[in-house]
């Protein structure tokens, strides 16, 4: 969420409240702004480059590089005293240098191997395995937050809260002294979430209310390689090594996350005593592909070897028994359910006005839709 659709954030360091439940130690909760009937916004941006540092540091040169966040915010009345709205959205770009001296590189192969080495790859395999000099890294990220509060009448308000956050980034693999990593290596992760909460705050008679929250959350997570699909292969180069190809742990990797949360607080006033009466309804449903060096993984005793298409001194590849299939098209998905549901009663005493006691009981019980079954690890191990 950025910083500026949030209005104020609550810090509970040791919080005996019975509503409260699913964590151990401090809680933190971030309250988003909410319109009213004044139409306020603001506009805010942050840059930095290489230009506003030292050109120098510990006589190193600083490479180009890039970093801004932008955003704005808008909220006011649709229908005064009664519908306000309130958005915010945030872009964020960063690109950060990899760079390499070629110069300190240990192995036996030259910038003319290297480049031969490219040249086969490309001539062969029709593979780029991209750069490994300038390399670079990268995080495009942009946040939306909207919410709209609607007065029904006197004793009820409503409350949606929407929310996207998508990001798109490059790991991006840096060469060393003792390897050479192309940027094809790199790892790429695009992750998407999506959210929504809707709040009934009612009040009930003179001493009573009653507070309904229903969020579910969509989070859609896709690793990828950089790149084109290609066996990751790692070439033995004296004291150094050449490494391009897929990443390895990248090759099928897939997370998706469904979460749905119901709460609802009823509580009565009486006297010195606030009764709160509540349940939670937590359910989770989640997808998990990981398959890796699922494009195979080889590994050459020297650059020549590989050139002359000799045989590799090690391989291996992972894949499903399930149906064989690379990438992220793979069924091997594993796919379960899981719950929690809770139960909980407080009574908090205001016994004078700088001292109040509450008591409280709460009871969550855990819970499985699917158990994942493995019968040949049962017959074999169990």
């Amino acid at each position: 969420i950025s910083v500026d659709a949030i209005e104020s954030f609550q810090i509970n360091l040791a919080p005996y409240d019975v509503t409260q439940g699913g964590f151990a130690g401090a809680s933190i909760s971030a309250i988003t702004r909410s319109g009213s009937n004044n139409t306020e916004a603001s506009v805010y941006g942050f840059f930095r480059n290489q230009s506003l540092l030292r050109k120098e540091l510990d006589g190193a040169e600083i490479d180009d590089f890039s970093a801004y966040t932008a955003g704005f915010r808008l909220g006011g009345a649709i229908v005064k005293d009664k519908l306000f709205y309130f958005v915010n959205y945030e872009r964020q770009d960063e690109t950060t240098p990899r760079p390499f001296n070629p110069d300190n590189y240990v192995g036996d192969a030259t910038t003319a191997d290297i480049n031969q080495l490219v040249n086969f790859l490309g001539s062969e395999y029709n593979y780029d395995p991209g750069t490994y000099i300038d390399n670079e890294q990268f995080l495009v990220s942009n946040k939306v937050n909207a919410k709209f509060d609607y007065n029904l009448n006197e004793s009820n308000k409503l409350s949606l809260r929407l929310s996207y956050v998508g990001a798109d980034n490059l790991e991006g693999v840096q060469s060393n002294n003792n390897n050479i990593n192309f940027l094809n290596s790199s790892e790429r992760f695009v992750a998407n979430t999506y959210g929504a909460a809707l709040e009934v705050n009612s009040i009930i008679g003179s001493n009573m209310s009653n507070n309904f929250i229903l969020g579910v959350t969509l989070q859609r997570d896709d690793r990828d390689p950089n790149g084109e699909p290609f066996p990751w292969v790692r070439i033995e180069d004296g004291s150094g090594n050449l490494t391009f190809g897929s990443e390895r742990f990248s090759t099928a990797n897939l997370l998706n996350q469904n979460v749905i949360t119901l709460t609802n607080n009823f509580e009565i006033f009486k006297g010195k005593h606030t009764f709160t009466i509540g349940a939670n309804l937590e359910l989770y449903k989640s997808d998990n592909l990981f398959l890796a060096y699922n494009y195979g993984q080889y590994q050459f005793d020297d650059l020549e070897t590989f050139l002359n298409e000799g045989e590799a001194s090690f391989f291996q590849r992972v894949y499903s028994l399930r149906d064989n299939v690379s990438g992220d098209e793979s069924e091997a998905i594993a796919s379960f359910g899981a719950g929690q549901a809770g139960l909980y009663f407080q009574d908090r005493i205001q016994v004078s006005d700088n001292f109040s006691f509450t008591a409280g009981i709460r009871f969550d019980l855990p819970f499985y839709d699917d158990t994942p079954v493995n019968p040949d690890l049962n017959d074999n191990f169990l």
